[in-house]
């Protein structure tokens, strides 16, 4: 048998046909994929894309009047913790509470509040003598078991601002008073450590008594002295007693 050059038979119709169509398929999804991913792009775009600045958006939300810097403030206010506020009549620097240089003592040297004010409780200064506390009502032979209490000062000044109000089983109302700069050496680690840092103010015989060895002692005293509400400002004057 003689052996001649090999050749393919010719490709039927139905073979080509099915190869073109696979041609124009793969067209197709080379167009969508193209068309898909532009699409992606164009809508991250428009989604991540700054907005253009209109007439609303050109107004400084804290009352400066140089936008976009919104720093510089209108006549009669000035830039304090990123916004425009008036500006403090008294000097102070914290508007709008412009409390930044007032003593609430009377003090003249904010923030420590301590000229004017004496050390010692006394309020002649600068003479600060320390005269007696009145007693008229005699309060204090009424105060139970006096023997467990020990003066450190005949009278001194404190002022504060009322914490708690506490009831205690003889009678007596404790004031927990958190002192004014002004007063704050009236208090030591024992205040810190069984008091919150807060001074005691008692004020005697004010509720009914379940102690009872407390009964004797408020016999025929009848309190006169009004018990301030938590949150309330007070300035006391007395003697200063340590519990023995």
């Amino acid at each position: 048998m003689s052996k001649g050059p090999l050749s393919l038979p010719p490709v039927q119709g139905s073979q080509k046909s099915s190869w073109d169509t696979g041609k124009v398929v793969a067209a197709v999804l080379v167009v969508v994929l193209i068309v898909g991913v532009l699409g992606f792009v164009g809508f991250n775009y428009l989604i991540n894309r700054p907005s253009s600045p209109s007439s609303s958006s050109s107004t400084c939300a804290n009352g400066a009047t140089n936008y976009p810097g919104c720093n510089l403030c209108p006549s009669g206010q000035s830039f304090a913790g990123g916004r425009c506020e008036r500006v403090c009549a008294n000097g102070a620097t914290n508007p709008p509470g412009c409390n930044s240089n007032v003593c609430s003592n009377g003090a003249t040297n904010p923030p420590t509040c301590s000229s004017g004010v004496c050390s010692n409780g006394a309020n002649d200064f600068p003479q600060c003598t320390i005269p007696s506390c009145r007693d008229p009502t005699s309060i204090s032979s009424h105060v139970y078991n006096p023997s467990r209490l020990q003066i450190v000062k005949q009278c001194i000044t404190a002022s504060g601002t009322v914490d708690r109000v506490i009831e205690e089983n003889d009678g007596d109302v404790h004031l927990r008073l958190s002192l004014d700069t002004a007063y704050a050496n009236l208090t030591n680690s024992a205040n810190d450590q069984y008091q919150y840092g807060d001074l005691v103010v008692e004020i005697i015989c004010v509720g009914p008594i379940t102690q009872a060895d407390a009964v004797s002692a408020c016999q025929g005293y009848a309190n006169s002295i009004p018990v301030p509400d938590v949150g309330e400002h007070v300035t006391r004057r007395e003697p200063r007693h340590r519990l023995c």
